[in-house]
């Protein structure tokens, strides 16, 4: 290690006796970067280092891989691969498709927290028509029942698109 440390860096601690890393996020313990004293001879610190890069386009996204012990560069290095996140759609059966994306789960969330109030107000009953607008932007119409059915097995769909 060189000093002074950049006590702006987080880093990890490195336990030579278990072979692995026992800690991160740590701050360096002096406030001058200079050398610890009196610290466990065990311990090694690493330096975490961070370069998340940018996704190369629209429907991509990185999400981390994991860390990479660096020991005789004293860095423990996160590990980024690019994933597709293309949004997958939802076929409700009646002719039309929904996007599973987070906006289109919200837009729905919102659609029937108000159908059940329209539902508790009396305004609405289960046989009342309401609409909405599809993934390509045209507008289909359900009554209140097939609604919430149709919403039930989206929220199936969207759980399965997350692997949960």
């Amino acid at each position: 290690m060189t000093y002074p440390v950049d006590t702006s860096k987080r880093f990890a601690i490195y336990s030579q006796l278990s072979e692995s890393v026992i800690s991160t996020g740590n701050k360096w313990p002096r406030t001058d970067g200079g050398e610890i004293q009196g610290d466990d001879p065990d311990h090694i610190w690493l330096e975490q280092v961070s370069n998340r890069p940018e996704p190369t386009g629209p429907f991509m996204d990185v999400r981390r891989d994991g860390w990479l012990l660096d020991l005789p560069n004293e860095q423990y290095i996160e590990q980024w691969t690019e994933v597709d996140v293309s949004t997958p759609s939802y076929d409700t059966g009646n002719g039309y498709e929904l996007d599973l994306d987070e906006d289109t789960q919200h837009r729905l969330s919102a659609l029937l927290l108000n159908v059940n109030l329209g539902l508790e107000l009396g305004s609405l009953t289960e046989s009342s028509e309401v609409s909405f607008l599809d993934n390509t932007g045209a507008k289909q119409t359900l009554t209140v029942t097939n609604l919430k059915l149709m919403l039930a097995s989206y929220g199936a769909a969207v759980v399965a698109a997350m692997g949960l």
